[in-house]
């Protein structure tokens, strides 16, 4: 039984699996979109601005490997992003690979833009994904509960470094009122300068992982917390 929105006698499933290379099947009316492993790697962009209904996006494994842009913006029914291990990358958590890489990485400026988001409530990114990724940016998320950037510590041993956003220069997360946790992994912002948690009163914890905001290539590091009230670990 199809489950979907029926206009013009044509049946749009609310729920889409996309397999292969193929993001045309995708209608504006999905209300949960998912990337099976392996897939749309040939894709150079991704907007999700379009699909207003919105509401879970999932990303499998090994998926969107050539991807250099990914916005998720005014999609005001999203509550819940997660994104699977070595997906928006094309140098996964090969610290020899990002190390020898560094202009050419540099040079292509990958984005990820989260923006205007009323309800998204969980952004979870796994291991080695946007390793070759030099910008994050999150903004106007009011009810973000928790956001998870790669793994550390003991999960690490089992499934090797995360190194998301290795080459990322700054990372701010400011004006989220609703967050709880934010735990980014091992490696991950690696060459991350400026780093700034701001006005965030129910924040409870901060687990950052092994080298982590590590090695500047341009300014003296620094980082700021402020206005953080919740705040019981900065781990």
């Amino acid at each position: 039984l199809l489950k979907g929105l029926l206009l013009n006698q044509e049946m749009y499933e609310s729920s889409l699996v996309i397999q292969g290379s193929d993001f045309s099947m995708a209608s504006c009316f999905v209300e949960e979109l998912v990337v099976a492993n392996n897939s749309l790697n040939t894709i150079q962009s991704i907007n999700l601005s379009v699909f207003c209904l919105l509401q879970r996006f999932i990303v499998g494994d090994n998926c969107c490997r050539k991807c250099k842009r990914l916005l998720i913006a005014h999609n005001n029914a999203l509550t819940t992003t997660i994104i699977g291990n070595y997906s928006f990358t094309t140098h996964g958590n090969s610290l020899e690979l990002l190390l020898s890489d560094s202009n050419a990485i540099l040079r292509k400026r990958k984005a990820f833009l989260i923006r205007d988001l009323p309800r998204l409530e969980i952004l979870q990114i796994g291991v080695g994904s946007f390793s070759d990724y030099c910008e994050f940016s999150v903004t106007d998320v009011p009810q973000l509960i928790s956001i998870g950037i790669g793994r550390s510590g003991q999960q690490e041993k089992q499934i090797g470094i995360s190194c998301c956003f290795f080459y990322c220069s700054r990372l701010f997360l400011k004006e989220l009122p609703q967050i709880k946790t934010v735990k980014i992994g091992d490696y991950s912002f690696y060459h991350t300068n400026s780093v700034l948690f701001c006005n965030m009163p129910k924040l409870l914890f901060i687990i950052v992982g092994n080298g982590c905001f590590f090695r500047s290539l341009h300014y003296k590091g620094r980082l700021v917390l402020q206005n953080l009230p919740s705040l019981a670990a900065f781990t």
